[in-house]
């Protein structure tokens, strides 16, 4: 029996092949995903991301509706790799959340299980992504950004993206540098040159050392790709 937080969180590190669970060890996830520790509760959802069960579909909706932030957006994620109407319309209603994390998390996950469904299903997202711009999170409008970018594409929504590379905010511009390299690597990037433009012209005026390695390591993929 697990008992104390180490022991769960030690159980949830090691666990393998979740889908091949039985009763008994989906009834032990469950019980955890309801623990006191947020922190479990996190790792709960962490570890069910790619699990394609209903048990793990219903954890993950409940989740999302955590009163913990982190462990919202954790689910939110996880939620990503699941199809359907319910999922779908927890991650529309998740981009309304009182915290920023969760709603750009949210959008971004429905991009991403958007992004191969039909031109109907995208357009319904386009008109939720394009009222997160005006959000009043520099956060959440860089992650919805980039949904838009991911969902259809197109060089506005590119240099709009680029242009937070500039943010006052170090994580911001952190976040920009993350969600660059994740689309080139997914190919969506129409105008690299631009991109490679924009991030040059900061890397010379970059201070924080972290980001501008990162930026450097950015170019040279660009360039090479």
């Amino acid at each position: 029996m697990l008992e104390t937080t180490d022991e769960k969180l030690d159980f949830l590190e090691h666990i393998e092949d979740i889908i091949l669970f039985d009763d008994e060890m989906w009834n032990t996830v469950a019980g955890l995903s309801k623990d006191n520790s947020g922190e479990v509760r996190m790792r709960v959802a962490e570890r069910l991301f790619g699990v394609t069960d209903k048990r793990s579909e219903d954890i993950l909706l409940r989740l999302a509706d955590d009163a913990d932030y982190l462990v919202r957006c954790e689910a939110c994620t996880s939620l990503q790799m699941l199809g359907g109407d319910r999922v779908a319309e927890k991650l529309m209603q998740k981009t309304n959340d009182a915290h920023y994390l969760v709603r750009g998390y949210a959008a971004m996950s429905a991009a991403a299980a958007a992004e191969n469904e039909s031109p109907t299903e995208k357009a319904k997202w386009k008109d939720r992504f394009t009222a997160l711009l005006d959000d009043p999170s520099e956060w959440v409008e860089i992650a919805a950004l980039y949904s838009l970018i991911l969902i259809q594409g197109g060089e506005a929504y590119e240099e709009a993206l680029a242009g937070f590379i500039n943010s006052a905010d170090c994580h911001s511009r952190m976040f920009v540098l993350t969600l660059l390299d994740e689309l080139l690597e997914k190919e969506k990037l129409q105008d690299r040159e631009r991109i490679v433009k924009a991030l040059s012209a900061r890397l010379a005026d970059e201070e924080n050392r972290q980001i501008s390695m990162k930026m450097d390591r950015l170019l040279k993929k660009c360039r090479e790709s």
